[in-house]
């Protein structure tokens, strides 16, 4: 059987775009709010007090610890149902009672990168030598100024590397969203491959597209990496 995935590319372009669009949007969306979510957690977790780190430590291990698909299907079917119950509130469409599918994925996509992501910090700020924290509050400044303008610079340029991979990590994982309804490129796929037929062409080009996508964002991100890496520094102490 031929495969013509080229010819497949220029028919079905405006169909495949507009899914490569869906996701973009979802990834970058998600991994954005995801990085606010993984700072907040990763303060939460190395602070010494309880009322701030037991939480920080429950919601990381709970978006770690089970799966995407479980976690996105559980926003999308059984938080409106929970939320009507809890409130007693209507489940409407479109409000914080239902978000919308895209919305929806936004935020289970955010929660979970953004518990990894946390982890990603926290072993970066730790990887930052205690003697830096020492120096930043003995010239006088307080422990936030010492965090903002001493600690995290210092260790952004650490996890890079780790960050760039959740990324990728991200972009591939938020395939999974078309079980839910959204036209992502994975969904736009599903649903060329059930109307034309042509099973081979159409995931033979949706894998085309995620790779190109992701080597070309790690390629960049590799770059990226050189150019602010700290020689003999990082998470595991390699140069």
């Amino acid at each position: 059987m031929a495969i013509d995935v080229f010819g497949f590319l220029v028919e079905y372009n405006s169909w495949l775009l507009s899914g490569l669009m869906i996701t973009i949007q979802i990834c970058l969306l998600s991994m954005g709010f995801g990085l606010i979510l993984g700072l907040i957690g990763a303060l939460m977790k190395l602070s010494k007090n309880p009322i701030l780190r037991w939480p920080g430590i429950v919601y990381i291990e709970i978006f770690r610890s089970t799966p995407l698909l479980v976690q996105i299907l559980f926003m999308s079917f059984a938080y409106p149902r929970l939320v009507s119950e809890i409130f007693n509130q209507p489940i409407v469409l479109g409000t914080w009672t239902n978000p919308s599918s895209f919305w929806d994925v936004v935020i289970v996509l955010s929660l979970n990168t953004g518990a990894y992501q946390a982890e990603i910090i926290r072993a970066g700020i730790t990887s930052i030598p205690r003697g830096q924290m020492e120096a930043a509050r003995a010239v006088g400044l307080t422990y936030p100024q010492a965090m903002r303008y001493v600690i995290l610079p210092q260790a952004y340029r650490v996890i890079t590397p780790p960050l760039a991979n959740e990324f990728i990590n991200l972009i591939l994982n938020s395939s999974l969203v078309s079980v839910v309804a959204v036209k992502d490129l994975t969904f736009m796929g599903r649903s060329l491959s059930a109307q034309t037929f042509r099973t081979l062409d159409t995931w033979f080009s949706i894998g085309i597209i995620y790779f190109v996508l992701t080597f070309s964002l790690s390629r960049l991100l590799q770059k990226l990496e050189k150019k602010y890496r700290i020689p003999g520094l990082g998470i595991h102490g390699e140069d």
